[in-house]
């Protein structure tokens, strides 16, 4: 007996589909880059204005984050002055009052509002100038554009912006005096004719001898809480050792292949898949046949004998 039998199947879901998807996913630059605000804690001060300069030249500096809205941040918009959301920020400083839940929900809600990573909250001496005279029309600028590559008139009032930082530098009125006076940073009257130089010098100025030491603490949007972390200003280059230490925390991101997330099937008693039954048939086809082609069906054998007389 010949036997013959044709197994139709479906075939297993093919990956195929799936691998061409994923060879053919456009990689597309991350939209968490890891971005950094300054917030001061309290009244302004100086060190909160030279750390959030020093934060805005690096990579960290959030692109939705205007000249005002930093100002904000630090203190230094007066009463009705700005737009809405500068105005808004402002507020939101305000009712920052230290680590406590409270002030932990308006800084989480400071970050999402700019797509933050971090706001360094600094402390520091209040300045014993008006809040008011650091911001008039020519205020030296805290969110610089491009990198901090555009110059940026840094001139308050007058006065040079490094003699300004300095508690101990001579009044605004003095100009002879600005022009001769000597800083770390250099010659004043030379910063005052150089932005660029201005802006560089600010940042890294570290603080007046015998002023009390900022610190900083970086508080997480995502984590909803401060680091351990305590930051300050160096003697000799400023904020610049915070912010190399924050871009080591946030390291560039660079890309990241985005996949379209694979959807499951769900799963199926066994005994509805067609490879189940296709089996059983060939098992059972496969059996019969060797069943009844190993069976005899023949009579017993008889054996005759004669006997001749």
């Amino acid at each position: 007996m010949v036997a013959s039998c044709v197994l139709v199947g479906a075939a297993p879901p093919s990956r195929a589909a799936d691998s061409a998807a994923d060879a053919g996913a456009d990689a597309q630059p991350r939209s968490d880059d890891a971005f950094v605000a300054v917030l001061a804690l309290g009244a302004p001060s100086d060190a909160a204005r030279r750390a959030a300069r020093a934060v805005y030249r690096s990579r960290l500096r959030p692109p939705e984050l205007d000249e005002e809205s930093a100002r904000a941040l630090v203190g230094d918009l007066p009463a009705g002055t700005g737009g809405a959301g500068a105005r808004e920020l402002a507020e939101l400083r305000d009712g920052v009052r230290g680590e406590d839940a409270a002030s932990r929900q308006v800084l989480a809600a400071i970050g999402r509002r700019l797509k933050l990573k971090g706001i360094l909250v600094v402390t520091g001496a209040a300045d014993a100038r008006p809040a008011s005279s650091a911001v008039d029309a020519g205020a030296s600028s805290i969110a610089t554009t491009d990198g901090g590559a555009s110059p940026i008139a840094m001139t308050d009032g007058g006065a040079s912006p490094v003699a300004d930082l300095d508690a101990g530098a001579a009044s605004s009125s003095d100009a002879s005096a600005l022009e001769v006076q000597p800083t770390d940073a250099g010659e004043v009257g030379a910063s005052a004719v150089d932005p660029e130089r201005a802006l560089r010098d600010d940042a890294q100025l570290p603080s007046p001898a015998g002023a009390p030491k900022a610190r900083a603490r970086l508080f997480h949007v995502g984590l909803g809480s401060f680091d351990a972390a305590t930051y300050g200003a160096d003697d000799t280059t400023g904020w610049g050792s915070t912010v190399a230490s924050l871009e080591r925390l946030f390291p560039a991101p660079g890309y990241r292949k985005y996949t379209k997330a694979k959807e499951e099937t769900p799963s199926k008693p066994f005994y509805t898949s067609p490879w189940f039954w296709g089996g059983l048939g060939a098992a059972l086809l496969f059996g019969g046949a060797f069943y009844f082609a190993s069976r005899d069906s023949g009579g017993d054998t008889i054996h005759l004998q004669m006997k001749v007389p």
